[in-house]
This record gives C-alpha cells, structure tokens and sequence, in this order.
C-alpha cells in the first residue's frame, strides 16, 4: 500500500512547535491553556450568626489553647432590621410523625379489641342466665 501512493519510506519531520511524544502515546496532544478560572473566592466566605460588638474600649480576652474567650459588659446591640409580623410570613403548619398516628391507630385497636371482648362475655352470661336461669344458692 505504501508503494501504491508513492510513499517512499522517507519520515515526515516533526513539527519543533509540538511537544516530544511518549513512547506509550499514540497521538501527541498539545496541553490546553487553562481557560476555567473561577472569578468567585475561594474558599467562600464562611456564614456567621455571631453578634459583632463595636465599643469604643478594647474588651478583655481571655486565651485558652486555641479558643480566645472575650468578656462584654452589657447587653448586645438591638438588632436594626424589623421582624417580620404575624400577618407577613405565616407559621409554617407542624407535620405529626407517622409512628405517632400509627401508635395512637394501635392503642385505639387495642382498647376496641378488649372492649368488644368484655361485651361479648357479658352477652354470653346473659344469654345463659336468660336460657337456664339464674343460679341463686
């Protein structure tokens, strides 16, 4: 075949732009320019609740190992942004666990079952007092 199309034998030379090829690599690729930048920070900024107090005197600080305690005097801050009313956001309902309802459906079973026993016992001593009579000793 390589006689057919004039192929002589003679290699191609290689590119000197191209970057050497591992012997175990059957193409030769040519390495990307990293293009995915992120443009957020990382790592994110970890959330907080803690209340911030600004004061004027440096507040004392106790250091313990790696935990820094610091002691304020007074009462924090009011916060500044309103609550949201009653009328504004409703309460969310309170969702019952199912082995609550599945508990109180067995109890429930369980009372009808021993009522409905005690009311057949009761039938039957009545229907033996009314066929055979009372036994009076």
């Amino acid at each position: 075949m390589m006689r057919q199309n004039g192929y002589r034998g003679t290699a191609v030379p290689r590119r000197a732009s191209l970057p050497p090829a591992y012997p175990n690599q059957r193409h030769s690729a040519v390495p990307q320019a990293d293009t995915d930048v992120y443009d957020d920070e990382w790592p994110p900024r970890v959330p907080n609740s803690a209340i911030r107090y600004t004061t004027s005197n440096p507040s004392p600080v106790i250091v313990s190992g790696n935990r820094k305690y610091v002691l304020h005097h007074g009462l924090p801050p009011q916060p500044t942004a309103s609550m949201p009313s009653q009328e504004q956001a409703p309460r969310q309902r309170r969702r019952v666990h199912w082995s609550l309802i599945f508990g109180i459906g067995m109890v429930a079973m369980l009372s009808l079952w021993v009522v409905g026993n005690m009311l057949l016992a009761w039938w039957n001593i009545t229907q033996d007092d009314w066929h055979y009579g009372l036994d009076v000793s």
